[in-house]
Formats: C-alpha cells, sequence, structure tokens
C-alpha cells in the first residue's frame, strides 16, 4: 500500500468508524442495542436557530442536540454525536464537493458514462447527498 492509497484507507476507516459511532441516536450504543439512525436532518426553531434531529420514520426522531440546565449552560450533543459532526466540518465538505466535481467533469468527458468504481462509489455519495435514487 502506498502513502497516498494508506492516506484514503485511512481516512475511510476513521469516517466509516465514526459515522457507525454516530448512527445511534439513543443513549445507548449500537453494540449495547442501541436503535441505529442513518440519516440525519435539521429543524429550525427560528428563523436562525434549531435542532439536529436523527431521522425516525415512525415518528419525530431523537434529538441529538440538547440544551444544557441553568442561566449559563449551553447546548451539547452525545460524544459520538460530536466527534462525527466535527470529522464532517466544512473543511471535510468541501472536499468532498470538489471530489464531486472532478468525478462530474469525468463523466461528462466520457461521455456520462460511468467507467470506474470510483466514480460509481463518488455517485453514491451524491446521490445519499441529494436523497435520490439510481
Amino acid at each position: 500500500m502506498t502513502g497516498s492509497s494508506a492516506e484514503l484507507r485511512t481516512a475511510a476507516a476513521t469516517l466509516r468508524a465514526l459515522a457507525t459511532a454516530a448512527s445511534t441516536a439513543t443513549a445507548t450504543p449500537i453494540e449495547r442495542g442501541g436503535k441505529p439512525s442513518t440519516r440525519w436532518h435539521f429543524a429550525e426553531r427560528t428563523s436562525s436557530t434549531g435542532y439536529l434531529y436523527a431521522e425516525n420514520p415512525n415518528g419525530p426522531g431523537a434529538r441529538l442536540t440538547h440544551g444544557g440546565t441553568g442561566r449559563d449552560s449551553h447546548p451539547g450533543m452525545r460524544t459520538r454525536h460530536g466527534q462525527y459532526a466535527a470529522a464532517m466540518d466544512p473543511t471535510t465538505g468541501l472536499a468532498l464537493a470538489h471530489a464531486l466535481d472532478e468525478t462530474a467533469d469525468s463523466v461528462e468527458q466520457d461521455g456520462g458514462i460511468v467507467q470506474d468504481s470510483t466514480t460509481d462509489a463518488l455517485l453514491d455519495v451524491a446521490r445519499t447527498i441529494n436523497g435520490s435514487q439510481p
């Protein structure tokens, strides 16, 4: 494994571990029987604030951000959710957007044909972000 491929695999493994840990919407982690939730959504409470929720197809979902108690308290979230959110910060989002743009350019140059597994994988990422199906 080369230095670049090792970096890619390490990042993928880190992101996969963080995503798996963050996919539990309840206080109980998945490995101890917690309920998995693979999608999150944001609901505005006022015009400039709101809450992050784990999606629940059977109800309103679990709020991932929690208000503190007391006058000087700040909202917080479970460590596994915060670690995942930090890993997927705006810099990560911009890097992923760049990879998606580069892949789109490649597909356009190939006449709209998806020719390799990397392009196919990034197309899966795009469809997940867009909430669409093949």
